[in-house]
């Protein structure tokens, strides 16, 4: 869904995916990564690449964002949420504030959206709106947690920079 968010929005470029290598990024069965890559992503413009076991150090920004949502959505917010569909609608403000609002000093004290506005991007401000989504049910199938947690352990990193 993101892949398909930025192509509506034109961007054209080769996007570059890095996941670590659970479950819901089909790294639970050997050659499952490769596959998948080649047969889905790469017809889409989507490079795949694999974060290291252990290794949240290769996605900083990715741990920093997830670090803020904690501190500054998830602690203060959560328990507010009394539904799904008010957590939804909490979600999708803190994205609003988040992406719009909030200043960033890891982005020279601007937006993520005054930040793509400063690169040259010429995009609506709904761009920074990607629907809110509940991704549990998806991932919590049973075939799904038959399976091993991850097979990183046998994975060629270099080789999988597909």
């Amino acid at each position: 869904m993101v892949v398909w968010w930025l192509r509506t929005f034109g961007f054209r470029n080769l996007i570059t995916n890095w996941s670590d290598g659970g479950t819901e990024f089909n790294t639970s069965q050997l050659g499952a990564f490769e596959r998948i890559s080649n047969n889905f992503w790469k017809p889409l413009g989507v490079k795949r690449k694999l974060i290291r076991k252990r290794h949240p150090e290769d996605n900083p920004f990715i741990e920093r964002s997830h670090q803020t949502d904690d501190y500054e959505f998830y602690i203060p917010y959560l328990l507010k949420a009394k539904s799904e569909l008010e957590f939804i609608k909490l979600a999708a403000w803190w994205q609003k504030v988040y992406n719009t609002i909030r200043t960033n000093m890891g982005l020279g004290d601007l937006t993520p959206y005054q930040k793509l506005k400063s690169l040259g991007y010429f995009i609506p401000q709904e761009f920074c709106l990607f629907p809110t989504l509940i991704l549990d049910c998806l991932v919590n199938l049973p075939d799904v947690l038959s399976y091993p947690e991850s097979v990183q352990d046998h994975l060629d990193y270099d080789h999988l920079s597909l």
